[in-house]
């Protein structure tokens, strides 16, 4: 049986990811707001808690075997305002809990950074993970900056890190009262015949990837040994938002009430484009669900 500890439980990626590891052993949760579905469950031990008030995770960290880090405090969409907080709230902490992995002897973490933030602006070029790093907003820092810690930790032996550089991750229950997920909040919008917003003209490009591949790559990383410790995780293509207006139109057979423009954001990548064939060669690994077919399975299976 393995012992996980997941930072963030209570986060879009951590519902998920929790209830797949419990198939392969015990799971902790630490989070602020931890899902009641979780609390009233006794298969999982459940910590509430503030991780950007940690100092030591010692207690935590008892007979865990895999961290996964899904921890962040602020949004990619909140640009460069929150710089200081960025750093404060998410990076020194990772740096204690690293210290407190080194302590118990903790060896494997798997930690949640950004395909759409670390890279920058490349031109709409397809990033490989052993491009350079050159993020325009501070949620692309902070990710990177907790990288360059792990990979000064992995160097030194200390730990054994792997790092996925996911892209948009969708799916069944993401919120839609979040500015972050823009296709849940679309299909709302488009349900409740509210009007859409589009910053710019819609032409910024994203990847989008359904969160059952997703999960799949994470179970992967826990049995994974192998000398690679940063991985494209994405489906390899990106889409415009008027593309992504367009397929959520087709497939639910209905039209947006009224699509409004407002300027661009000086920290909004055009085109984020991630090379992914390195993650599926290493991992054996492979996204199943396009686009069009996973906003198919979220209208036929909620109902908001």
């Amino acid at each position: 049986m393995i012992n996980f500890l997941v930072l963030g439980g209570g986060g879009f990626i951590g519902k998920n990811l929790i209830p797949s590891l419990a198939s392969f052993g015990n799971v902790k949760i630490l989070d602020k707001n931890i899902p009641q579905e979780f609390l009233n469950n006794k298969s999982y031990v459940c910590k509430t808690g503030d991780y950007t008030n940690m100092t030591c995770f010692d207690e935590l960290l008892d007979n865990v075997d895999i961290v996964f880090h899904l921890i962040s405090t602020t949004l990619p969409s909140e640009g460069t305002k929150n710089t200081p907080l960025e750093i404060s709230s998410n990076v020194l902490p990772t740096v204690n809990l690293l210290e407190s992995m080194r302590r118990c002897n903790v060896k494997k973490i798997i930690f949640a950074s950004s395909g759409g933030t670390v890279y920058g602006d490349t031109n709409g070029n397809y990033n490989n993970v052993n491009d350079p790093l050159s993020p325009i907003c501070s949620y692309g820092l902070q990710k990177q900056l907790i990288e360059n810690c792990l990979m000064f930790y992995n160097r030194l032996g200390i730990i054994n890190c792997k790092i996925a550089r996911i892209t948009n991750p969708y799916g069944i229950g993401q919120q839609i009262d979040k500015p972050q997920g823009i296709i849940p909040i679309l299909i709302y919008r488009l349900r409740k015949d509210i009007p859409i917003t589009v910053l710019g003209d819609g032409s910024i490009y994203r990847d989008f990837i359904y969160m059952d591949d997703l999960i799949n790559l994470l179970l992967l990383l826990c049995k994974y040994n192998g000398d690679v410790s940063i991985f494209n995780v994405g489906f390899g293509k990106s889409y415009s938002i008027i593309d992504l207006i367009r397929i959520i139109e087709e497939k639910a057979f209905k039209k947006f009430k009224e699509i409004m423009y407002q300027p661009s954001r000086d920290f909004d990548i055009p085109v984020v484009n991630i090379n992914i064939e390195k993650t599926i060669s290493e991992l054996a690994w492979e996204p199943k669900i396009s686009l069009e077919n996973g906003i198919e399975l979220i209208l036929n299976k909620i109902d908001i």
